[in-house]
């Protein structure tokens, strides 16, 4: 969303980009906030009929632009992995349960914003940060078990724009809501998908 800004008299340019000259130097230098990691201890766990409870991350990060989920120290993929750690428990012994990240990314769009001198006088939504998540949970019967296979699948993707005016804690903040907000969607897609799909699996 823009904010508009009375134009100042010309006569106060100099001084007006000098102020700003620091202010981004201060920016540069200043080292995102920490914020608290997503979990997911609050949840009851999933109990499956199954001695074990695998993790499988097939994501392959690029570790470059326009990526941007290496960049926070707690990635998509490494939130799947504590929730399945919290959520998804072995309770039995039908079987195997393997919780598997298809997909776990960020990726930065940059927005069109006014450009010139003009421009300086707006705070505009210069980034959008979209994210992807999406997860499968395999139920592998052992052999000899009247259980079959099974499986839930969900996937979730959400949007979070930012100001040009953003600090670095700020966008650190805004990385954390958007990954949150995924999570918080998976959970209760997976939790959903695994009742409909994957009751015979569960632990009595």
């Amino acid at each position: 969303m823009a904010v508009d800004r009375p134009f100042a008299p010309t006569t106060w340019l100099p001084a007006l980009f000098a102020v700003l000259a620091l202010a981004l130097s201060a920016c540069a230098g200043t080292p995102a906030g920490g914020n608290p990691a997503v979990t997911f201890s609050h949840l009851q766990p999933i109990r499956f009929n199954a001695t074990e409870v695998q993790f499988v991350d097939n994501y392959r990060p690029t570790l470059a632009p326009p990526n941007v989920e290496h960049q926070y120290p707690q990635t998509p993929a490494a939130a799947v992995r504590d929730w399945t750690r919290a959520r998804i428990a072995a309770a039995g012994a039908a079987g195997v349960v393997r919780v598997t990240v298809v997909e776990a990314s960020v990726v930065e769009v940059r927005l069109p914003t006014r450009e010139g001198v003009g421009g300086m006088f707006f705070n505009e939504e210069n980034i959008r940060y979209d994210g992807a998540i999406e997860v499968t949970i395999d139920f592998i019967p052992r052999a000899g078990v009247t259980v079959g296979p099974s499986q839930a699948r969900a996937r979730t993707v959400r949007t979070q724009t930012m100001l040009e005016s953003s600090t670095l804690n700020q966008r650190s903040t805004i990385y954390f809501n958007l990954l949150r907000g995924m999570m918080d969607d998976l959970d209760q897609q997976l939790g959903a998908a695994v009742r409909q799909y994957m009751q015979s699996a569960l632990a009595q």
